[in-house]
């Protein structure tokens, strides 16, 4: 029977004829669109083992990111040693050949009989070290849309409507007669409907060849606002969870002196204290009991958590090229320098440090057998088995009935690691690390049912429309291309258009924010992230408190206190989740004098820099108040300002 790593999305070992194929299905497919060539449905590539897609986004609170988008802490010289290519050359061959078990690239459109079915398909995948206290944990997040990785989704999607808006139009199709397509007028698409005087600069943003006409590869950022220049799976480690107290201890009520840690009798003691915030007697402590008791929470009179933690927690490797050997190695060499500076200052890291690491985890980084790892063997953390593999399947757009499935794969090299799965999503967790997974999609099943019966109200009752007007970003007379027989009625066809519309933009783009626990000591007793914290699992954490005591004085610190991190996966757009008619009810909706700003945010980073905005240099200055070259949500919320 095949391993997992035959038939799983392999992070290293990438088809490069799939590389090449995906950017030529999505060029092709515009371009016919560009030139009326005769219609087909392009095939699906073969499997995916990696997106091709540029370093993953971080948040202006992180360390700025360098040229090559890792975001760590401020530079610093590589280690002086082992540096020379000769010296990197033969310890990764000495690392080939020590790896007798090599992942294996076999497409996941043609799984094996004993594969699960709900493996099938291809994805897109990342691979994440989360960077706890005692050694990194590699975790390869792969994620998919129906069956179809990210990139063969938005290929798809953008080829549809890129069929629809330029069929009717004179070839060649210049900027000029696109903009004045009714349904990118319409706002129905999400593109940047301009006003008149703004037409000429939105037109400089994506004619990238300034030749006026709309080329197949300018189409797709046009239509997602410039996210199609970006990787389609963005990933940002923001720090810590926004429910976070500094000021308090990370266990909670239970450190009842307040002094960050735990002695042996606060440990033994531990689920009698926290069990009092059983309000109702039910044997469960739930999320909302826990806020419920967090205004009469003490603050801790030792040091902060964050002075105790680095707020920095994750590293995402950037994808290594197969066809350029030269750059392949200044790539994995800057991660591992990079790795080595998070862990010491010295040259190598010792085999002590790394406590979390098993010996065989070790041994396959340290080819030379010394107990130490150089920057040239933590090279091999870019292609060895993950210690675990999470997979999250989003339905197909048009999916009326699947809803996320999420689900994760111990790597060979981590027996322990342990996966619990909960209606929102589950929690993974192994040696020193605890990763609780949260899925948000505004794209789903019971989303688009809610859609459909709002819509049917907006077409009978005016001051709904107005209002879906507005929260949709559309134009006025937007609803007429939807209603096109003026029943008042939305019809299968009419609704899946409308579908079609509002999900080109977003539908195939994930964004996961990774941060640090609020309150870390419930994540660790709430072992299925179910939010509920049962009388057995408040039992079990406080059974399993002393073997967090590694150093055995009794005395648990935070630093013995494992990784424990939250990762929210979201497939969503702020049209769809925002307001009190709003899908989800997620985010506050937008006044009309605010909702430009999420036009011009064309990277979704939450900040318009000055080459997103539309307006003048002297209106950009008056906004950006802090005068750090963007413009926030709450500078624009001071400011008040309109466009």
């Amino acid at each position: 029977m095949p391993s997992h790593s035959q038939w799983l999305p392999s992070r290293v070992q990438v088809s490069a004829w799939w590389r090449r194929a995906s950017s030529l299905l999505l060029s092709v497919a515009l371009l016919c669109a560009l030139t009326g060539c005769p219609k087909s449905n392009p095939a699906p590539g073969r499997s995916q083992g990696k997106a091709e897609d540029k370093p993953a986004d971080v948040t202006r609170s992180q360390a700025a990111p360098d040229e090559d988008g890792l975001a760590n802490e401020s530079p610093a010289a590589e280690p002086p040693g082992d540096a020379s290519p000769a010296a990197d050359a033969e310890l990764v061959d000495r690392q080939t050949a020590k790896d007798s078990e090599p992942e294996s690239d076999v497409p996941e459109d043609q799984p094996s009989e004993e594969s699960p079915e709900e493996l099938s398909g291809s994805w897109t995948t990342r691979r994440l070290i989360a960077l706890g206290q005692k050694g990194p944990t590699v975790i390869d997040l792969s994620v998919s849309v129906g069956r179809k990785s990210l990139e063969e989704a938005t290929a798809e999607a953008t080829a549809a409507i890129a069929d629809e808006i330029l069929g009717d139009l004179e070839q060649p199709v210049t900027w000029s007669s696109l903009l004045n397509q009714p349904l990118v007028q319409s706002g129905w698409l999400g593109n940047l409907v301009p006003e008149e005087e703004q037409r000429e600069q939105l037109i400089s943003m994506y004619d990238t060849e300034r030749d006026e006409v709309v080329g197949a590869e300018e189409l797709g950022p046009f239509l997602s606002r410039g996210l199609a220049r970006d990787a389609p799976l963005q990933i940002s480690d923001i720090g810590s969870a926004p429910d976070e107290d500094v000021n308090a201890s990370p266990w909670g009520m239970a450190d009842q002196d307040n002094d960050n840690s735990l002695s042996a009798d606060e440990m033994s003691a531990f689920a009698s204290v926290v069990g009092r915030l059983d309000y109702n007697g039910d044997a469960i402590v739930s999320a909302q009991e826990l806020e419920q008791a967090g205004s009469m929470s003490m603050q801790s009179n030792s040091m902060s958590r964050q002075s105790l933690l680095e707020r920095s927690s994750l590293m995402v490797v950037e994808e290594v090229p197969e066809d350029d050997a030269k750059e392949a190695a200044r790539i994995t060499r800057k991660l591992a320098s990079a790795l080595l500076r998070h862990y010491t200052f010295l040259e190598s890291v010792p085999r002590a440090q790394w406590q979390n690491w098993s010996d065989d985890q070790w041994q396959r980084l340290d080819v030379n057998d010394d107990q130490v790892l150089s920057t040239t063997e933590m090279m091999g953390i870019v292609s060895m088995e993950p210690h675990a593999r999470l997979l999250v399947r989003f339905p197909a757009l048009g999916d009326d009935e699947s809803d996320v499935t999420v689900r994760s794969l111990a790597g060979s090299q981590s027996p322990g690691s342990s996966w619990n799965q909960s209606e929102l999503g589950g929690q993974l967790m192994g040696n020193g690390y605890a990763t609780l997974v949260r899925v948000t999609d505004s794209f789903s099943s019971l989303g688009r049912t809610q859609l459909r019966q709002r819509l049917n109200m907006a077409l009978s009752d005016p001051q709904v429309k107005a209002f879906f007007t507005n929260q949709l970003q559309l134009q006025e007379n937007a609803f007429d291309l939807l209603d096109v027989d003026g029943d008042e009625t939305l019809s299968d066809e009419e609704f899946a258009k409308a579908w079609t519309w509002l999900s080109a933009r977003q539908g195939t783009r994930l964004l996961a924010r990774w941060m640090l626990a609020g309150k870390p000591w419930f994540q660790l007793a709430d072992r299925d992230g179910d939010g509920r914290m049962t009388e057995i699992e408040l039992q079990q954490l406080t059974k399993s408190l002393p073997g967090f005591d590694s150093s055995n004085d009794g005395q648990l610190t935070p630093n013995e206190l494992p990784l424990v991190v939250r990762m929210e996966l979201r497939r969503t757009d702020n049209r769809l989740d925002a307001g009190p008619l709003g899908l989800l009810g997620a985010a506050p909706a937008e006044t009309a004098d605010e909702d430009w700003f999420g036009a011009m945010d064309t990277n979704q980073d939450g900040f318009i820099s000055g080459a997103e905005f539309l307006g003048s240099d002297d209106d950009f200055a008056g906004i950006d108040t802090d005068k750090d070259g963007f413009v926030s949500r709450r500078e624009v919320y001071a400011g008040s300002t309109s466009y």
